[in-house]
């Protein structure tokens, strides 16, 4: 957790795209993007694909604690981050696997960093087929 807290805070979240880094002059402030995207790496590393689980697990793990300040986003917050920060996440993971590219001195090979890249696509997009009688449809 603690390399997770250091990446993160080591990070220019404005540069990679994030918004909401800088609070607004009036309402109600969000939470910083460091913090959602601490959580979403946690999730990453745990393979928790749901926001749900990890809202739990910020109000009883004690490593997501520690990692979020107890600060407990609810899952609407998560979903929301995961869904507009998209572009911002893949350049989190591009920095990552340049850090572990430095690490390991230049070994690390394509074929491992690919696994590190998150996938987005709707559940129920335009290619999926929502009903049963779209799959049985015959090009006639």
């Amino acid at each position: 957790m603690r390399v997770v807290d250091a990446f993160v805070d080591e990070l220019d979240l404005p540069a990679l795209g994030f918004d909401g880094t800088a609070p607004a002059a009036t309402g109600r402030a969000s939470y910083h993007p460091a913090v959602r995207l601490k959580i979403y790496i946690y999730g990453y590393l745990n393979r928790v694909q749901s926001s749900r689980r990890p809202e739990r697990e910020c109000q009883r793990n004690v490593d997501l604690m520690w990692l979020t300040r107890r600060l407990a986003p609810d899952f609407k917050t998560i979903a929301d981050f995961r869904r507009d920060n998209g572009p911002g996440i893949r350049g989190v993971c591009r920095r990552f696997v340049e850090l572990c590219s430095r690490l390991s001195g230049n070994r690390l090979d394509v074929s491992h960093a690919a696994v590190l890249l998150p996938h987005f696509r709707p559940q129920h997009g335009a290619r999926v087929p929502r009903f049963r009688h779209q799959h049985s449809r015959s090009k006639s």
